[in-house]
C-alpha cells in the first residue's frame, strides 16, 4: 500500500512519457486496492479476536473510524502543503508530496507490525491443526458459506460502502462543481463535519455489543432512504453561490451560517455512515468459521466496495450528466442502499452477538 501510494508521486507527466501516465496511476491504484484487500480483513478479524468477551464491536469500530480518519487525515495534509505553497507550485508538482509523505505512515506501520503477535484463536486453531489449507477454495465449499457471502456481499458491503462513499466523495464534488464552493474551504468544511462524526463509528459499534448487529445497520439503512436527499438539498441551500453579473455562478468562501448548515448535514451523513459501518468488522467476523475467516469475509467486503462503491462516481456523474439534476446521481446511493436493507432483512441474524461457533453449535 506504501510503496503503490508513494509511486503515484514519482510518476512523470503525461508530456514526459505520454499516456503511459495515466496508465501507471491506474496500474498503481490497482495495487492499492488489492493491499487494501489483504489489509482491512486481516485488521478486523484480528481486532476481533482479541477484543475482550462482549466488546468486539466497541474495539473494532475504531478500525471502521479509521477509513474516515484516514480521509480526514489526508485532507489536512493537503491543506498543509497548499498552505506553504502557491496554487501554481501546487498544480506543477506540489500536488506530488501528500503521496510521498505516504512514506512515513509505512513505516510506522511496519514498526507496529513487527511487534504484533498472532490472536489466541489462531494459535489455538494452529496447535490443534485444524487451520485451512486453502481458505479461499473453502470459503465456497464449507456447508452455508456461499449464503452468507452472499449476504455479506449485497446486504453488508454494497450498503455501507455507497453510504461512506457518498458521504466522504458525493459531498465534495457537489460543493466544488455544480455549487462553486472554493476548494480549500469545502475540503475544511467537509474535513470539519466527518471528523465530527467519526464518534458515531465507534458509538454504534459499541452499541451493536450490546442490542445486536443487525438493528444498527438495518436502523442507518432505513433513516439514509428518508434522509439522503433533504441532507443534501439542505447542503445545495447552504452553499449556493451568487451569480456574476455575466450570469455564470462564483466561487465563494461561505460565511457561519452556511458553514453550520453544511457541518450539520455532513454530520447526519457521518452517523447515517457510521450506523453501518460501525458495527460490520464484529459481524463478518462473526458470520464466518474461524479457519477461513480471513478469506470468508474478505471476499464480499472488497467485491462489495470494490465495484458498487468504485463505480459510484462514475455512475453518479453519468446520471448527473443525463438529467442536468445535481442531485439525480443520488439514486444510485439510494437504490444500492434499498437493496442492502432488503438483503439485510430477509438474511441477517438478528438478537445478541454471538460467535459462528455459539451460532452452528460448531
Amino acid at each position: 500500500m506504501g510503496v503503490a501510494t508513494a509511486g503515484v508521486g514519482l510518476i512523470p507527466s503525461v508530456h514526459t512519457i505520454g499516456l503511459a501516465a495515466p496508465a501507471l496511476v491506474i496500474f498503481l491504484r490497482i495495487l492499492q486496492g488489492l493491499a487494501l484487500g489483504g489489509e482491512y480483513g486481516g485488521a478486523a478479524v484480528y481486532v476481533s479476536e482479541h477484543s475482550p468477551p462482549g466488546k468486539s464491536g466497541f474495539y473494532t469500530g475504531f478500525i471502521q473510524a479509521s477509513v474516515i480518519g484516514g480521509f480526514v487525515l489526508s485532507l489536512a495534509v493537503i491543506l498543509m502543503c497548499k498552505l506553504f505553497m502557491s496554487d501554481a507550485v501546487w498544480m506543477e508538482w506540489g500536488w506530488r508530496i501528500p503521496f510521498l509523505l505516504s512514506l512515513l505512515l509505512l513505516a510506522i506501520s511496519l514498526w507496529m507490525r513487527i511487534k504484533l503477535s498472532e490472536s489466541p484463536v489462531f494459535q489455538d486453531m494452529k496447535a490443534a491443526g485444524e487451520t485451512s489449507a486453502n481458505p479461499f477454495v473453502e470459503s465456497f465449499t464449507y456447508p452455508g458459506n456461499r449464503k452468507r457471502i452472499l449476504i455479506a456481499l449485497f446486504g453488508i458491503a454494497a450498503g455501507l460502502t455507497v453510504i461512506a462513499y457518498t458521504v466522504m466523495f458525493s459531498t465534495l464534488s457537489l460543493l466544488t462543481g455544480p455549487l462553486h464552493m472554493q476548494e480549500t474551504a469545502a475540503q475544511i468544511v467537509v474535513g470539519v463535519g466527518m471528523l465530527g462524526g467519526t464518534v458515531f463509528f465507534v458509538g454504534f459499534g459499541s452499541l451493536s455489543d450490546r442490542i445486536g448487529r443487525k438493528k444498527p445497520i438495518v436502523w442507518g439503512y432505513i433513516l439514509t432512504l428518508i434522509l439522503l436527499f433533504p441532507c443534501f438539498w439542505a447542503i445545495g441551500w447552504a452553499a449556493q453561490g451568487a451569480p456574476t453579473p455575466d450570469g455564470t455562478p462564483s466561487t465563494f468562501v461561505p460565511g457561519f451560517p452556511q458553514i453550520a448548515v453544511i457541518v450539520g448535514a455532513v454530520l447526519v451523513l457521518s452517523a447515517l455512515s457510521g450506523a453501518t459501518f460501525g458495527p460490520v468488522a464484529a459481524l463478518l467476523s462473526e458470520m464466518f468459521p474461524a479457519r477461513i475467516r480471513y478469506s470468508s469475509m474478505s471476499i464480499p467486503y472488497h467485491v462489495g466496495t470494490g465495484y458498487f462503491g468504485g463505480f459510484l462516481p462514475l455512475i453518479a456523474t453519468a446520471i448527473v450528466a443525463r438529467t442536468g439534476d445535481p442531485y439525480s446521481g443520488l439514486w444510485y446511493t439510494w437504490c444500492v442502499v434499498l437493496m442492502a436493507l432488503l438483503v439485510s432483512l430477509w438474511g441477517l441474524p438478528s438478537g445478541p452477538p454471538r460467535d459462528f461457533s455459539e451460532q452452528s453449535g460448531q
